[in-house]
């Protein structure tokens, strides 16, 4: 989109290859922290709901897996949560 600001398609697995590829410095490599807010809906376990809410950590998760890190990332993980119930996640 522009410098440093960046648009995925959370369901796209190589959206997030993508990213952490323009987000590796070849000095530094990867951030050595990420926070994941994607979910911000109340938790549904509908296929369609759970493909929004946990597959985009579970992508991010496998794109990490696949850059190989030398250094420790912190993947801090965010979730909505609200008064009437909350989330298993």
């Amino acid at each position: 989109m522009g410098t440093q600001t960046y648009s995925i398609n959370p369901n796209h697995p190589a959206d997030y290859r993508q990213l952490l590829g323009a987000l590796s410095d070849p000095k530094n490599g990867l951030p050595s922290h990420i926070i994941h807010l994607w979910s911000q809906a109340p938790f549904v376990s509908e296929p369609a709901a759970l493909n929004a809410q946990l597959m985009s950590i579970f992508h991010l998760s496998q794109a990490l897996l696949e850059q190989k890190p030398i250094e420790p990332i912190q993947l801090l993980y965010l979730y909505l949560e609200t008064e009437e119930a909350l989330q298993p996640q």
